[in-house]
């Protein structure tokens, strides 16, 4: 064939083998427009190309004995009876059947060899012995084996009935946070297999079937352990090692089984790195469509994969190759219940560094176990920070020096590598997506800088203290590195702002939000998502001044409602912290909440976990309507659905947990209360870093409520190890700190150690006066420091303090404390006239 002839049947061939079979007949017609040895050969190019396809899909079927493709079924199978066949992979058949010997009633999947062929034997009969070996609800079971009389072997398994992982998240029109809590289902069954030295080998969306349980949640079945092998001596006490075939999926298939390397744990993490980015994007790393297998094998072990943010972004003939039949970014943010700006948005940052990371090249760069991996995702869905970061500069330049050596030298030879690099840029990317690649490139260096600062920590869990340590510093970078880029300077200063938030230094935050609300005003002519974030993030700095709080939510959710149509997570927040601050029987406060959770039920299931966090969040403050048992139910009702959807570990799940023993304590029901308390520290423990102030505040409460009990040694003992952590990871300023040493200097007060529980108050007085100077939350703390000196008989240190907490505290539920205490130092002193006039206050107050 000519090379014009071969130019034209080309293009043909690849278009014709995007399209479902029985349109290409139509196709093909049209295309070759009467010319039969075009059509002719682009028909033998297809041919070609489905044998080239399916051979290692089919591995083996070469090796089948003469008639036993149009062989009619097996009636039986020992004692199972066959109904139809299923499907065919490179081992065999696969036929459902029924139980047939009148013992019970059971469907099950029978795996039938067609061929004798030594080589292929011997790796069915290694699959027999990996899945005898596991155990495991997420693993499909083995339930019998044995052979046919001509001597073919058989398995007998469990009977899945479900649809591919891919392919359910997308019917269900599941969202990335739904997404990603089946993906750590899966991530469950793979790391059981590895700890029972098993790698699968062959992880694609086919061998994960997802089922419906009873009550309609989504459970996940691993199958296919057809070419797994197993890390340990094999019979004959050697290693088991490759052969000269190579059994793989080319397209989920990780660098090293391409090169033919050694097969190790790492393998099944490339692949599901793989398998996450085609659940959040629709699109494989390396997609073989349009694509030969050459060409997809050399992506595989050569190119970087496009971050799965930019992926989401792709069409149908975008730059790269292997795009024709993809679907539109529309469609692939529709399957996500979400818009595609948003959804680009969603897997920018975090997800694209944990995907990119099961990704890499190199095995040992990626994630160390299917367990790291999945750690990281829990983090990412608990907004903690995660492991994974990008690739290095210097690293990407290596790879790319080591693909490009001789384009390089010969670029250095004519010009500079510089200026033949920046040749090479300008002519590859396309005029029409330049505005896009700007915006990627704003975003790449917003996420460059704060990788950058949070990448300085050594402990990928860092905790609190060891991220405020490293704030201020980047603030100042932020003003001068980004002066430039106010686009980028506003993303910065809202990330750092949430971080202060989180760090418990609400005054920082709020100046870097405001900050950045004024960067995003001067950017926006109106409306926009990233300042209704802002607002938002404003709004729950003001918690605790309903007004202001619900004034920031406002504005938020209505900047939502003039840029969506339809639900939205985010819009659905908005408006239920704006439910929740608006007054005790307002007209519109649960019309508003229940319009809320309504819509987080309709975008991520009625028992899903967003809505057991709206529902917990709503009621947490105590500003909802309703009696104290409407509280107990709904807190109820929301750790029933986090223990419901596997998330007991889960942060919200602690706070859940732990605010209903807050509840069960206020109506004296200790006996249930104290077991929660013991139960989400103990679990917070296991999943939080030492310097979570989640996690302290939990334990300081926990001993303030032993405290509050009369159980003051027990209370001394989870005390004073809480105060001791707050002061060592968190900095003086901390809020933690601060309540922590509070309740540590009363609890040693009540044991009569006034010594130490001045040192533990004043600290705890320094940290208020920073973050709250004047306020009653102060002068409560003062008020205990005084008493502390009075107890050791320095009373003239005492009085003025107490003087000015008795005043600034009138009109509190503190204010009696105060009077009590400054009457009883004039006692001690005898000053009886004081102490009288204060005895007279306690009497208007009453009891």
């Amino acid at each position: 064939m000519s090379l014009d002839y071969w130019s034209r049947a080309k293009p043909l061939f690849e278009a014709a083998r995007q399209r479902p079979r029985a349109a290409r007949e139509a196709f093909l017609a049209a295309a070759c427009d009467g010319d039969a040895a075009l059509r002719a050969e682009v028909e033998r190019l297809l041919a070609l190309s489905a044998e080239a396809d399916g051979f290692f899909d089919t591995l083996g079927q070469e090796l089948r004995r003469p008639g036993l493709d149009g062989a009619a079924l097996p009636e039986r199978v020992g004692p199972w009876r066959v109904v139809r066949e299923v499907g065919r992979g490179g081992m065999g058949r696969v036929l459902l059947a029924t139980r047939d010997d009148g013992a019970f009633e059971q469907r099950v999947a029978v795996k039938l060899v067609e061929s004798a062929a030594p080589g292929l034997v011997r790796r069915f009969r290694r699959e027999r012995r990996i899945l005898a070996a596991l155990d495991h609800p997420r693993v499909a079971r083995l339930i019998d084996s044995g052979a046919l009389d001509d001597g073919r072997p058989y398995l007998v398994m469990e009977y899945v009935e479900g649809v591919p992982l891919t392919a359910y998240a997308d019917a269900r029109r599941l969202p990335v946070g739904a997404r990603l809590r089946l993906f750590l289902q899966v991530c469950e069954a793979v790391a059981y297999a590895h700890r029972n030295l098993v790698v699968h080998r062959d992880l694609k969306p086919s061998n994960v079937l997802v089922t419906d349980d009873d009550a309609g949640r989504p459970q996940v079945k691993l199958l296919d352990f057809g070419i797994a092998r197993l890390l340990e001596e094999d019979e004959e006490g050697g290693r088991l090692t490759r052969t000269g075939q190579r059994y793989l999926t080319p397209g989920y298939a990780a660098p090293e089984q391409i090169r033919g390397a050694a097969v190790t744990t790492a393998t099944d993490v490339y692949a599901l790195g793989v398998l996450l980015y085609e659940l959040l994007t629709g699109h494989r790393p390396f997609d073989p469509r349009g694509r030969s297998r050459h060409t997809l094998e050399r992506a595989i072990l050569e190119d970087e994969p496009a971050a799965p943010s930019t992926a989401v972004g792709w069409t149908e003939e975008r730059a790269g190759g292997g795009a024709l039949g993809a679907p539109a970014p529309e469609a692939v943010a529709a399957a996500r219940a979400t818009e595609p700006g948003r959804l680009r948005r969603r897997l920018r940052g975090d997800l694209d560094r944990i995907v990119l990371k099961a990704l890499r090249k190199e095995p040992e760069r990626r994630y160390g176990s299917v367990e790291a991996l999945a750690r990281d995702v829990e983090r990412h869905l608990a907004g903690l920070p995660v492991e994974a970061r990008p690739a290095t500069l210097g690293y990407r330049a290596q790879r790319f020096l080591r693909r490009h050596r001789a384009g390089v030298a010969a670029a250095a030879a004519v010009g500079g590598i510089l200026l033949a690099l920046g040749a090479l840029h300008t002519a590859s990317v396309a005029a029409e997506r330049d505005r896009a690649e700007a915006a990627a490139l704003r975003a790449e260096r917003v996420s460059a800088f704060l990788t950058d600062l949070l990448g300085r920590s050594a402990d990928p869990a860092a905790d609190t203290g060891a991220l405020l340590r490293l704030l201020e510093p980047a603030v100042a970078r932020a003003d001068s590195a980004l002066a430039a880029d106010p686009e980028a300077q506003a993303a910065v200063f809202y990330t750092l702002g949430r971080l202060y938030h989180r760090a418990g230094r609400p005054d920082r935050a709020e100046v870097l939000l405001r900050r950045a609300l004024a960067l995003r005003r001067a950017l926006d002519a109106g409306p926009s998502e990233e300042a209704a974030d802002v607002l938002y993030a404003l709004g729950l700095l003001r918690l605790r001044q309903p007004d202001a709080a619900s004034a920031r939510f406002r504005e938020a959710a209505e900047m939502r409602r003039a840029l969506l149509v339809g639900d939205d997570h985010d819009l659905a927040w908005s408006l239920l912290q704006w439910a929740r601050m608006l007054p005790k029987g307002h007209p519109d406060k649960q019309p508003r909440f229940e319009e809320a959770l309504a819509m987080l039920a309709r975008l991520h299931g009625e028992r899903s976990p967003e809505v057991a966090e709206g529902l917990h969040e709503y009621y947490v403050l105590g500003f909802a309507d309703g009696t104290p048992q409407d509280y107990e139910a709904a807190f109820e009702e929301a750790l029933a659905i986090y223990l419901e959807n596997g998330l007991e570990r889960h942060p919200y799940a602690l706070h859940a947990m732990y605010n209903l023993g807050l509840l069960y304590e206020d109506r004296g029901d200790f006996d249930a209360a104290f077991p929660l308390f013991r139960r989400a520290i103990r679990l917070g423990e296991e999943v939080l870093p030492p310097g979570s102030t989640s996690l302290i505040t939990m334990k300081t409460n926990y001993g303030a409520s032993l405290h509050e009990r009369g159980r003051l040694v027990e209370a001394d003992s989870v005390l004073r190890a809480v105060a001791e952590t707050a002061r060592r990871v968190l900095p003086d300023s901390a809020a933690a700190v601060g309540q922590s040493h509070y309740w540590y200097g009363r609890n040693l007060l009540a044991l009569g150690r006034p010594a130490e529980a001045e040192a533990a108050l004043r600290t705890a007085a320094a940290t208020l006066a920073y973050l709250a100077a004047g306020t009653p939350r102060h002068h409560r703390v003062q008020t205990e420091l005084a008493w502390a000196l009075v107890r050791q008989g320095r009373h003239a240190e005492a009085e003025p303090l107490l003087l000015e907490s008795v005043e600034l505290l009138a009109g509190t539920r503190y204010e009696r404390t105060a009077l009590e205490r400054l009457a009883a130092l004039y006692e001690e002193t005898g000053r009886s006239a004081e102490a009288a006039s204060y005895h007279a206050r306690l009497d208007e107050l009453g009891e």
